[in-house]
């Protein structure tokens, strides 16, 4: 399934090793790079890596056909060979001057983001990004380095949305004539159109991912759709306007995260349901890995009358090993004393989620209140069952997560600029202040 990766010399070896020093430093078993590009891509919903560092081409696949686009002419021409080329020379910025997050936490990257709070920045066992007010930037987990990936934005509007997978991001290029779905070598700075459409006051492109054969994206009159990296043809994968909040690319597929969870395969366009029973779903994310996917729901009492748009009541974290498609219940609030959850995270044997710190409202009944009241961050040890909740006010992070080892990934908000900045927060910190109990485990 994997396509053909190109064979680079060494000056791609130095700058990988130049772009994830000190990526392992106090991570906690964080898994380690593939061992062609020193980064593993992995996936994550709303714009998350996907696997396999290298798309098709150096070995070449020849021809430009659009295949199942019948004349579209939003297509453009498709080259499938990622060229040899030099390592872009990206502007680094450093850690002078970065403001103070708190304790436990350090700034993860060097420039303000400006992606939606609840679309998040992207990552991968190795790396992470994020839309930024310089572009996109990337850095190598726990790397106090960042490189800003320089873009001609000219009149672009709207969120870039970028989408990591090893040595290359997907990202949106939108203005009031066109939405253009975009690919780029991260390190050389090749970029591709994938896609090109003619923007209209009722239709619009939105979410990006990758994978090794791979690029997708959601067209609101069309559907999902895809572009085969290795022959060109664009096709309509699922017709219609599905309700994905966010998309996570796997070797393997798709996974569509909105009211319930749907695995699409790639080739085929198939859907499978995952583990629906017709209580509402929300908020799926992916583990860096892509081995692992978690979501809140509602399916457990008194949470199944919950609405997508206004209701809520209780709700659950629980979790999916992707690979065996088995399901896991995380938490046991829900009948006895439901309790609001939000924005779940999973990486390797810990979860993490948001929820009322114990003097707020516990169980708010609308979809704001959950979001006002979630300000505290919640943890679960998946082979222990300790659940632990921070009880300090800062650093806080609410709102989308990723999770790599024992350091969680989010957006923190500087008061006194009124930037928001991604943060990497030590959950081991000694000066964080942590309160614990022992729950059960399914």
């Amino acid at each position: 399934m994997s396509a053909a990766q190109p064979s680079l010399p060494g000056h791609r070896l130095a700058v990988a090793a130049l772009l994830i020093t000190s990526a392992a430093v106090g991570l906690g078993g964080c898994p380690g790079g593939d061992s062609s590009s020193g980064v593993t891509a992995a996936a994550g919903m709303g714009g998350q890596g996907a696997s396999a560092a290298g798309f098709a081409g150096a070995t070449g696949a020849t021809g430009t056909g659009a295949g199942g686009a019948g004349g579209d002419s939003s297509v453009p021409p498709w080259d499938p060979v990622w060229h040899l080329t030099e390592p872009k020379q990206w502007p680094i910025v450093g850690p002078d001057g970065q403001p103070d997050c708190g304790p436990g936490c350090r700034i993860a990257l060097n420039v303000p983001v400006t992606n939606p709070s609840y679309y998040g920045h992207t990552y991968a066992t190795t790396m992470l990004g994020s839309e930024t007010t310089r572009g996109i930037s990337v850095a190598a987990l726990g790397s106090l380095e960042t490189r800003v990936l320089e873009m001609d934005l000219g009149a672009a509007k709207g969120p870039l949305q970028p989408y990591l997978s090893g040595d290359f991001i997907s990202y949106l290029y939108l203005d009031d004539k066109r939405n253009d779905v975009m690919v780029m070598n991260w390190r050389t700075g090749e970029t591709k159109l994938a896609y090109s459409h003619q923007r209209q006051d009722w239709d619009s492109v939105s979410l990006t991912a990758l994978n090794s054969r791979y690029v997708f994206w959601n067209l609101l009159t069309r559907g999902i759709m895809s572009r085969n990296l290795e022959t060109g043809e664009v096709k309509v994968l699922v017709p219609g306007s599905p309700s994905c909040i966010g998309l996570c690319a796997t070797e393997q597929g798709l996974l569509c995260g909105g009211s319930r969870n749907i695995f699409i395969d790639h080739d085929t366009g198939e859907q499978e349901v995952l583990d629906y029973d017709g209580a509402l779903q929300l908020l799926a994310f992916c583990s860096p890995d892509k081995k692992q996917f978690v979501w809140i729901d509602y399916r457990d009492p008194p949470g199944r009358d919950s609405t997508y748009d206004f209701y809520r009541n209780g709700g659950e974290v629980y979790m999916m090993d992707l690979e065996t498609r088995t399901t896991r219940r995380l938490t046991f609030d829900s009948p006895g004393s439901p309790k609001a959850k939000d924005f779940a995270a999973i990486g390797g044997n810990l979860a993490v989620w948001n929820e009322p710190p114990p003097t707020g409202t516990q169980n708010p009944d609308t979809f704001q209140g959950v979001a006002a009241a979630c300000s505290a961050l919640a943890t679960l040890d998946l082979t222990t069952g300790e659940r632990c909740h921070l009880i300090s006010d800062t650093p806080r992070v609410v709102g989308y997560k990723s999770v790599h080892g024992r350091h969680v990934y989010g957006g923190w908000f500087d008061r006194a600029t009124a930037k928001t900045r991604l943060v990497d927060i030590d959950l081991d910190d000694p000066n964080l202040q942590w309160q614990c109990e022992m729950t059960p485990l399914q």
